[in-house]
């Protein structure tokens, strides 16, 4: 039984893990068959997988921003923006 932690990605399913599977036995079999059609299977597999990715990623951004509150809203701006101030000032030197 897994134990995800605190630090895991939320938009992750079980789905996603089966697609990452595929794509490495994709990958694994293009290597070492080495034929073009194997190349194509692989990179099919990838496109798949990262689509995936992509769409668990728009789904969860998505239903963070419906159920946000006014105390989330400012996290919320920071994951979209994301800037940072440098803690140190950059060297004159």
């Amino acid at each position: 039984m897994s134990m995800p932690s605190q630090y895991s990605k939320p938009w992750w399913s079980p789905h996603i893990t089966i697609l990452r599977c595929e794509y490495h036995k994709a990958v694994r079999s293009a290597r070492k068959h080495d034929t073009p059609h194997m190349r194509e299977v692989a990179g099919t597999s990838n496109a798949g997988y990262l689509k995936a990715i992509k769409a668990a990623k728009n789904k969860y951004w998505s239903s963070f921003l419906l159920t946000a509150t006014p105390q989330n809203l400012w996290m919320a701006k920071r994951f979209a923006y994301c800037s940072a101030q440098p803690r140190f000032p950059p060297s004159l030197g």
